[in-house]
């Protein structure tokens, strides 16, 4: 009877921590989720601000413009690096994820930073 009692209690026990664990993969996967989703949304709102800010400079004849062209494709280059890094986040490994989701939120706000500082710059 104690025996039937302990093998109830751990089934209980074993039932419980998967259940949890599965919550837990759960509440993970749909934080990856939501975080890839958002990332790629904000790198494409950056592709559709410098594809602006390019239109905009091919109307300017101004001096300042070679300078501010050379901002426009280091920008350019910026977004696509985030781009790759957020590739590379959507495969990686839990442990991993973690690291690069720091390393794409600091690239994407960077390049947002960036670009509205271009803007300013172009809009003097």
């Amino acid at each position: 009877m104690e025996r039937i009692s302990s093998l109830r209690s751990a089934s209980a026990l074993a039932l419980a921590l998967l259940a949890f664990g599965c919550t837990s993969n759960r509440r993970t996967t749909t934080e990856r989720t939501e975080f890839e989703n958002s990332s790629a949304r904000r790198l494409a709102v950056a592709r559709e601000g410098l594809d602006s800010l390019a239109a905009e400079l091919r109307i300017r004849t101004d001096t300042a413009t070679v300078q501010l062209r050379q901002q426009l494709d280091s920008l350019t280059v910026a977004r696509d690096v985030a781009a790759r890094k957020l590739d590379t986040l959507k495969t990686a490994e839990s442990g991993r994820w973690r690291e690069i989701r720091g390393e794409v939120a600091d690239l994407t706000a960077g390049l947002e930073a960036q670009i509205d500082s271009l803007r300013a710059r172009l809009h003097r």
